[in-house]
């Protein structure tokens, strides 16, 4: 496949964060970069303490791990939720190695470019693919519009919904420990069923324009 996906990563302000704090959310990222890597073959690297950054040789699951990420993050400290931006970058590459951080090309370009991009907790896509930013540029505002005002309970769901594939939400009730009438709550005030369509969105537009 010549085309790939890179996530670029890094926590908003880590230094602020409290030692306790620090340490949920530490393990909050590896137990979801592992994860990932299990499901998704994303082969991750962390650097610096506060950031990351993952390939994904199959680039379209790249934008449904972004979120996961996300709301990971968010949920491991309902008291402190923690912040990241992430920028996905989608295009070829020239020289792709077991570390991320000395492969080279496109997709890893197009990453870095939009995390630099990038100055609050948002999430930036960037390829070389014209219909996917045609089809996305626009949804994504709106996206991070959204996921701005998401909850630690509410990012809690929806990581619950994404790791179902957008099952049913008493699936989503048993991942949470709770009932069904409060997951389909908790799925509607964070706007669940938009972060599915535009993940579903990125997938198949993805897949239609790649060889």
């Amino acid at each position: 496949m010549s085309t790939l996906s890179v996530l670029t990563g890094d926590i908003v302000n880590s230094r602020n964060i409290d030692a306790k704090h620090y340490d949920t959310m530490l393990y909050s990222l590896q137990q979801t970069l592992t994860e990932i890597k299990e499901h998704y073959a994303g082969v991750y690297e962390i650097f610096r303490g506060d950031s990351f950054q993952v390939t994904f040789k199959d680039p379209i699951p790249a934008m449904r791990c972004a979120l996961l990420l996300k709301m990971a993050l968010i949920a491991s400290s309902p008291n402190a939720p923690v912040e990241v931006r992430l920028a996905l970058g989608v295009g070829g590459y020239r020289d792709l190695r077991n570390n991320s951080g000395t492969s080279s090309g496109e997709a890893f370009e197009l990453s870095g470019m939009g995390l630099e991009a990038l100055k609050n907790s948002d999430i930036a896509l960037l390829s070389n693919i014209t219909p996917l930013n045609n089809q996305l540029q626009l949804a994504t505002q709106f996206l991070n519009f959204q996921l701005s005002s998401i909850t630690p309970k509410q990012a809690e769901a929806v990581l619950a919904y994404i790791r179902c594939d957008f099952g049913d939400h008493q699936q989503v009730a048993k991942q949470i420990g709770g009932s069904r009438s409060n997951a389909s709550k908790l799925l509607r005030r964070s706007g669940a069923i938009l972060i599915r369509d535009y993940v579903l969105c990125f997938e198949k537009t993805l897949a239609d324009n790649i060889q």
